[in-house]
């Protein structure tokens, strides 16, 4: 359904614009991207609203999506699949706070989010049989990766002078990060090879 709206708006604009088939191809996916990516937005800001708490949703959305922009690992072959996968992932990472919040010190916390900046720092991006990417947009990626994950540790530091719980807020959607790209890494490893970035159409 999604590719069908796609379709039907990339051709509206190619009315204007003129292009070939090619151009259409890049119309049809910018379009779909905009649309799954706004979905995934607005139901997880509902969704937080729904709970009481939209800022929850708000800067989990804030450090998740620039990161994961840049770093890589699993992604889902269809945008349906993107969508509910990334809901659930969600839900399911904010209802894991809810639990080990009052377990976690802080000292381990900020352990953690140090050894998950290291790690995205060195290893983004992870490469993803769902995620080709260029030589060029590899070395982009990685130095955006790296500086971005800088940004949020300090717009971590920034939140925890405010708000704890905003503070774990951020510090658990860098967590889902870290965990995507550990997911692809593992299966890269399994299949031979885990270099930083590596993609093959092979693969």
């Amino acid at each position: 359904m999604l590719n069908r709206v796609a379709v039907k708006l990339a051709a509206e604009v190619l009315k204007d614009t003129g292009g070939g088939e090619e151009k259409q191809e890049i119309y049809v996916y910018g379009i779909e991207l905009i649309i799954s990516t706004g979905l995934i937005f607005i139901t997880i800001l509902v969704f937080s609203a729904l709970c009481g708490d939209v800022m929850m949703g708000v800067v989990f959305l804030s450090v998740f999506a620039p990161l994961r922009l840049f770093t890589g690992g699993y992604h889902a072959d269809t945008y349906g699949k993107c969508y509910v996968i990334t809901i659930l992932l969600y839900g399911f990472t904010m209802f894991l706070q809810s639990i080990l919040q009052p377990l976690i010190p802080m000292r381990v916390l900020v352990f953690a989010l140090l050894l998950m900046t290291v790690y995205i720092s060195m290893r983004s991006p992870v490469r993803h049989v769902n995620q080709p990417l260029s030589e060029h947009r590899k070395q982009v990626n990685a130095r955006m990766a790296s500086a971005m994950v800088i940004v949020d540790l300090f717009y971590i530091w920034v939140l925890s002078r405010y708000s704890l719980e905003r503070m774990e807020n951020a510090a658990f959607a860098m967590g889902l990060v870290t965990a995507l790209m550990l997911l692809a890494d593992i299966k890269n490893s399994r299949k031979g090879g885990i270099r930083r970035g590596d993609y093959c159409e092979n693969y």
